[in-house]
């Protein structure tokens, strides 16, 4: 089946026209061209498309259901040069973006609200993946963005600071510590057990308790890979947690939050993407984290 966008704007216009002498004429173009551009079309379709009468013509049924496919059509053929040149300047296309847990508690819906409102004709692709899988995949080339804990390999990847928030304690309800509505210190945390994350899974957030309260303060509870495990077992008075300040917004009920004295360290998140990209919407989004999310 062979047919022209010639032939379906000549269609659509008899269509609309109910008449082949004031389509021909609509379209700038005498009758009989516009009559074999129609025979031609209802040989390619397979079907006759119009009743022809004296006083004019009327579609079909297969013409009327064929007429809303043109349409279609001809919207998709006429708007193709445009899209194309927005996707071009990276104003539409697609994205692939992978984030950790702990961004959708964090940076990934203001994230993605900005992006939206500064890129309204661009899609964006969300996957959940760990910091591992995420660098894996952008060498895969299957996701173009991940939203990952440091370090980020700079080898083959750049990577922008996105996000930086304090460490804060998770207690169990009713922990002596909680009773008081003000910030922790550290050596108050000494001789509490301390559920402890996992070096080969969480090893970025372990450094940072190591270096918040000291190694030689560590009484390790136990071992965890998750922040939400790390909350469950607060609850489940195993113990207490050192947790970024967002995973309060998990809202473990019999969970207790208290800040810690002085400067913490900073929990950051990085958007990470491969140097090579020639994805326009994607370097759109790299300018736009570069000028606006520096925390």
């Amino acid at each position: 089946m062979m047919y022209s966008l010639a032939q379906l704007r000549g269609f659509v216009a008899v269509a609309e026209h109910g008449h082949f002498g004031r389509a021909a004429q609509a379209l700038l173009m005498s009758q009989p061209p516009l009559s074999r551009q129609i025979q031609a079309l209802e040989r390619a379709v397979g079907v006759s498309l119009f009743d022809r009468g004296p006083r004019g013509v009327q579609l079909t049924v297969a013409g009327q259901v064929f007429l809303r496919d043109a349409r279609r059509i001809l919207s998709l053929a006429d708007g193709a040069p445009e899209t194309a040149r927005r996707v071009a300047a990276g104003q539409a296309g697609r994205i692939q973006v992978a984030f950790i847990s702990a961004a959708a508690l964090s940076i990934l819906e203001p994230l993605l609200t900005e992006i939206s409102f500064e890129l309204a004709q661009l899609e964006v692709a969300l996957v959940e993946l760990s910091g591992a899988e995420q660098l894996q995949a952008l060498a895969d080339g299957r996701i173009d963005l991940g939203l990952v804990r440091p370090p980020v390999p700079t080898e083959e990847l750049e990577a922008q600071p996105v996000h930086a928030e304090p460490l804060i304690v998770a207690l169990p309800d009713g922990h002596h510590l909680a009773q008081t509505d003000g910030p922790i210190a550290p050596e108050d945390l000494i001789d509490e057990p301390i559920l402890e994350y996992a070096e080969d899974g969480t090893h970025y957030l372990h450094d940072l308790c190591v270096r918040l309260l000291g190694s030689e303060n560590f009484v390790a509870a136990q071992r965890v890979s998750q922040l939400s495990t790390a909350l469950a077992l607060v609850r489940a008075r195993r113990g207490v947690a050192v947790v970024p300040r967002s995973a309060a917004a998990m809202s473990f009920d019999g969970v207790i939050y208290r800040d810690v004295v002085g400067p913490s360290p900073q929990v950051s998140l990085h958007a990470c993407w491969r140097r090579d990209t020639m994805n326009p919407a994607l370097i759109n989004v790299i300018a736009y984290l570069r000028a606006r999310l520096q925390p």
